[in-house]
């Protein structure tokens, strides 16, 4: 038991003496494929480590920092022939050292850290050569190119007959692997070269004493790990960790120990020291942060996910730093978002591979941890009372999530906490674009880090929210790419197909590209790129969401009674009167449209003609422009950029039958349409259409006599005088009414 607890101070010792024979330190240490660590791609699907090295710069006396286990080995060649058949049995010992080789005799593979100097100037090789070379074949190997830099210092000046040893020295014969393979002759590099004799002679000593330290750390490393009951003194560790002169090597090996210790301390002292982690997490290196922030959140998940006590929140709140906060929003949302793995694998909706990774680290999370990680995250966030646009995405993702405990709670909090987001908070908007829409069609993304889209459920919230913001409706490309995935994206339902279409309403009613008379030209030049960029993108996607439109109405069936297809019938409708007003040049050519909706008007049921009816008036603009008469004549051509000189005269012939043909129908709805078409369609001189105005005057529909007697009074400039009788009054313009007339008169006058 005394053995027990001289451990832990053993471990302070020698890194203290690692901190001090490193401060000098000058030369850089490479994690080879950063958090991924050293494995194959049938372990590590988006491994590539000839990109990752291709992005460093080596020089003599770097080195290389090889995560991984005693599966994998780590083989070292400069030569070529070597490197290409990913085998070193007839490679010479003075071109080819294994660092760290794997040991078939182990039956359980363990965890290994091996430290890589880097000797030679010039191109040198790395791979692994396990199972007859197939981890090289499957992605384990990369070639680097070392400069000469500062050159080799001097602890590294070895004797040649001082060739490296694939392990550290063997303790006492203990069978297991060690945690850290330390060859001979490693000694962390340090400071730039000295001339005076008496330094070249300290610094040797201190290479050595630096070599004893690490094996030493790494013996009892190996005691340490199996014995869980030994626990370590994390606040130590932590203040070792942060100082600010600590050598990297120190905070590698201190992080090491932190996570381990934190696995041992008693639930109280986790609870005091998880705040402190994450107080300056954006000041740490990105591989550290993981560490530390998937720390911090097992120990929220394990101590609040019932609740927490307000001492400890009030530690939360002193995270205060803008940049740590979001660090740790970020990575509480990618956890909240986090679900247990599919059968057919690839990242959870709504997070890459990267992400996933990034949340569960070296061991997948079980579904328990899961749910008590996601109560303890919203508790915490509740309690660090943040601002609600920075909330607003994580308490959403919470409401759809598939354990119903996170679900109540993260309707709660949205409904409690994130009510007054600035729903026009460009940023906000942008993440939960994000959310939806994700990266998966992005260029220039490597597969591992695109954002899988969200599922069903996360798209239909995110959907209604951008049914409500103004900056959403110009959020382009991101708002026709959302469009663009409620109708047609993977596993969409019916729901969403009806989201998109109300969302589509809404762009075409509020994006700042609308050209109306409430527009003024200071506003529109001042913003013309903006304008202008969203025009470019609805021309592009405009016939794409037509034909979704159209898609969806043949499928339709008339005996459908399920709410939502009625909905989002309806908004389909009104997105086609949208669309003829923006995108004329869709309909202008053929009258199919113009068939299907008056149409429509005879079939549909009551509650939907006046929709229909309010799409078909909107659609005669598209067979003849009208432009805002209160801009100048310029800035009209400039905001349409497809002038409408009129239909061709085809076009306009079989509009003239088929208004002369619906006129006489039985539904009122049309009859109103066609009035309506006759005059705002064709010049008022057009004898046709003066035609369906007078039939309409004798209409027995009110507001369709009332509608073709004002159109006539305009046509012909009737005289108050000529007004004798008749059954109704008639307003024909600002101040004027045309009292009672008969169609007999009317007539007569004709």
């Amino acid at each position: 038991m005394e053995h027990h607890r001289s451990l832990p101070l053993i471990f302070l010792i020698f890194i203290s003496l690692l901190s001090l024979l490193g401060s000098a330190q000058a030369y850089k240490n490479y994690t080879v494929g950063d958090s991924l660590g050293w494995y194959d791609n049938t372990e590590k699907s988006n491994v590539n480590y000839q990109k990752w090295a291709d992005a460093k710069n080596f020089s003599l006396g770097d080195f290389l920092i090889f995560n991984t286990d005693t599966n994998h080995s780590v083989v070292q060649t400069y030569n070529f022939t070597t490197y290409k058949l990913c085998d070193y049995d007839d490679a010479l010992d003075s071109d080819t050292k294994i660092w760290s080789a794997a040991d078939p005799s182990n039956t359980a593979t363990v965890a290994v850290t091996v430290p890589v100097p880097l000797l030679k100037e010039g191109t040198t090789y790395f791979f692994s050569s396990d199972y007859d070379g197939d981890q090289c074949n499957n992605g384990q190997h990369f070639k680097i190119y070392v400069s000469h830099g500062k050159g080799l210092p001097d602890s590294l000046k070895s004797p040649s007959e001082q060739a490296p040893a694939p392990n550290s020295r063997d303790y006492n014969n203990d069978e297991s692997a060690p945690d850290i393979v330390v060859p001979s002759n490693f000694n962390n590099p340090q400071g730039g070269d000295h001339k005076n004799d008496d330094d070249d002679d300290v610094k040797k000593a201190s290479g050595s004493a630096s070599l004893y330290a690490l094996e030493i750390l790494s013996h009892v490393n190996k005691r340490v790990k199996h014995q869980p009951e030994i626990r370590l003194p994390l606040a130590e560790l932590w203040e070792m960790y942060t100082e600010p002169n600590a050598a990297p090597m120190v905070k590698n090996f201190c992080i090491v120990y932190i996570e381990m210790a934190f696995e041992r301390a008693h639930l109280k002292e986790k609870e005091d020291m998880a705040p402190e982690l994450v107080r300056s997490i954006s000041k740490l290196p990105q591989q550290h942060q993981d560490i530390i922030l998937r720390i911090a959140v097992r120990v929220i998940g394990e101590c609040h996910a019932s609740g927490i006590d307000d001492e400890v929140a009030a530690k939360y709140r002193l995270i205060s730093g803008f940049q740590d906060r979001e660090q740790f929003i970020e990575f509480c949302l990618h956890s909240v978002l986090y679900q247990m793995p599919s059968q057919g694998g690839g990242s959870p909706p709504g997070l890459s591979v990267a992400q996933a990774n990034r949340v569960t680290g070296k061991h997948p999370l079980k579904k328990d941890v899961i749910l008590t990680i996601k109560l303890g995250i919203l508790n915490v966030i509740e309690a660090m009372e943040m601002e609600p646009e920075l909330v607003y995405p994580l308490y959403l993702s919470a409401s759809v999530d598939c354990q119903e405990p996170v679900v109540r709670r993260g309707e709660e909090l949205l409904k409690k906490k994130a009510f007054a987001a600035n729903l026009d908070d460009q940023k906000l908007i942008n993440k939960l674009f994000l959310l939806f829409n994700g990266t998966v069609g992005a260029q220039n993304i490597a597969p591992e880090f695109k954002v899988s889209p969200g599922n069903a459920a996360l798209k239909a919230k995110l959907t209604s929210i951008f049914c409500r913001s103004i900056t959403a409706a110009n959020s382009f490309p991101a708002t026709l790419q959302c469009i663009f995935g409620c109708m047609y994206g993977s596993g969409t339902t019916l729901r969403l197909k009806q989201l998109g279409m109300e969302f589509t309403v809404w762009v075409f009613k509020h994006d700042c590209s609308t050209p109306n008379q409430s527009l003024l030209e200071g506003y529109i030049r001042c913003h013309w790129l903006s304008i202008q960029a969203n025009l470019d993108q609805i021309k592009l996607m405009g016939p794409v969401i037509l034909n979704g439109i159209l898609k969806f109405l043949d499928g339709y069936s008339y005996s459908e009674s399920d709410a939502i297809a009625r909905e989002t019938k309806s908004f389909s409708f009104q997105a086609i009167g949208l669309l003829a007003q923006r995108l004329p040049q869709l309909f202008r050519d053929k009258i199919e449209m113009a068939v299907r909706l008056f149409d429509a008007l005879k079939v549909e049921s009551l509650y939907l003609r006046l929709v229909i009816q309010e799409a078909t008036s909107a659609l005669a603009i598209a067979y003849k422009v009208i432009l805002p008469h209160s801009l100048s004549k310029s800035l009209c051509e400039s905001l349409c950029p497809y002038p409408n000189e009129g239909a061709p005269p085809i076009v306009l012939t079989n509009l003239e039958k088929l208004l002369l043909n619906n006129f006489q129908v039985e539904q009122s709805e049309v009859r109103f349409c066609a009035v309506r078409w006759a005059t705002s369609l064709f010049d008022l001189q057009h004898c046709p259409s003066r035609f369906v105005c007078m039939l309409g005057v004798a209409d027995s529909k009110l507001d369709i006599s009332k509608k073709a007697v004002v159109l006539l009074w305009k046509a012909e400039g009737w005289p108050f005088a000529l007004i004798s009788c008749g059954a109704f009054p008639v307003e024909v313009g600002p101040g004027k009414v045309l009292g009672p007339i008969s169609i007999k008169s009317i007539l007569n006058i004709i």
